[in-house]
């Protein structure tokens, strides 16, 4: 539990000399596909809750500094590649290809960089603050939308799960991967995974893919080995 006023953190960060960054979360909320002008009932509306990486502040209220590294170019010609692989044929069978979301993506990591603290929308509070906290703020542990380096975050998470597993990047082509052994192609946009290559190939290095045991560290202090749901899989 990490809550804490907001001054105290700015009078602590400021007593060590250490940075740390100030920013908070914002609840956005839109109609899908609301060019079709579909009938009230028919409408579907969909929320999320993201980081205002607009007005992030350090510990002397100056707008922070981010790195300007960032994430690699998906090339519309590779997934113009991985459409001509699935409709290639090896050994008289056709090959497949196999597409998937990426479940939660960026929240699948920790935040690097400076501590990061932040406000939450008064009505997502718990009822143990009211009363008690005039501007509490909250560490940011995991990686979070709207964040100026969250896509990066994200991307490293991605390919060192991916090179675990025996991936390589393609030469020259970011965001292209290759599976030596299993010959099998993977092509990603941001969360958006397509896999290409022999039938039984694709299913078996799917599942390596999408299910991977990572240690998890609780509340408590307490870790343990556990096997999540990584990079994926919602069905396209």
């Amino acid at each position: 539990n990490s809550v804490m006023e907001k001054w105290k953190v700015v009078e602590d960060a400021r007593l060590r000399q250490k940075k740390i960054h100030l920013g908070a979360l914002m609840t956005l909320c839109h109609e899908k596909n609301a060019e079709r002008d579909l009938p009230e009932a028919d409408k579907v509306y969909k929320g999320r809750i993201v980081f205002r990486g607009d007005n992030v502040r350090d510990e002397s209220g100056y707008l922070a500094v981010f790195s300007e590294q960032g994430t690699s170019a998906s090339h519309l010609e590779a997934a113009k590649f991985m459409g001509a692989i699935s409709r290639s044929y090896c050994d008289m069978e056709e090959l497949d290809v196999e597409e998937s979301d990426a479940v939660g993506a960026y929240t699948q990591c920790k935040l690097g960089g400076e501590d990061a603290w932040i406000t939450i929308p008064k009505e997502y509070w718990p009822k143990s603050w009211h009363g008690k906290y005039h501007q509490p703020v909250v560490r940011l542990v995991l990686n979070l939308y709207g964040h100026p380096l969250a896509g990066l975050y994200w991307e490293k998470h991605c390919q060192e799960s991916l090179f675990a597993l025996g991936w390589r990047p393609v030469k020259g082509w970011e965001c292209l991967y290759k599976h030596d052994q299993a010959k099998l192609f993977l092509s990603i946009y941001v969360d958006d995974f397509k896999m290409a290559g022999h039938p039984n190939d694709v299913k078996k290095a799917g599942d390596l893919i999408w299910m991977v045991t990572t240690t998890e560290t609780f509340a408590d202090g307490t870790s343990r080995d556990v096997e999540i749901s990584i990079l994926g899989k919602t069905e396209i």
